[in-house]
């Protein structure tokens, strides 16, 4: 897991007043796992995550915003190589609309995830 991401979540936590013993029964694990996961060793389950939006009234994209960047990029990377369809292949009119949505998507927000 990214370290900055797990010192965000240590932070926000923080923050928020709650010690890891708090945070740790609200999500139902044990204490170790609230450190591990701050610590970058453990990686954050979806649920837990989406736990946490709900605890800190957060959405759960702001929690994942240290992500987009990256994300964006390696996207927009992989778009331009992505290999020809077979000819026979029958979605490929939802495929060329996927990847046309996907391109726009990714020049839209380079503003706000940074250039890709």
């Amino acid at each position: 897991m990214d370290t900055s991401f797990a010192l965000d979540l240590k932070v926000t936590r923080r923050k928020a007043g709650l010690a890891q013993e708090d945070l740790a029964h609200l999500l139902g694990v044990d204490k170790s796992t609230i450190s591990k996961i701050e610590r970058g060793v453990r990686p954050i389950m979806l649920p837990d995550l989406c736990a946490l939006a709900f605890i800190y009234g957060k959405r759960t994209d702001q929690l994942l915003a240290p992500f987009w960047p990256d994300a964006a990029a390696d996207l927009a990377a992989r778009l331009h190589t992505i290999p020809t369809p077979k000819s026979e292949w029958i979605s490929t009119f939802n495929r060329q609309r996927t990847l046309k949505g996907l391109a726009e998507r990714l020049s839209s927000n380079s503003e706000r995830y940074g250039e890709v």
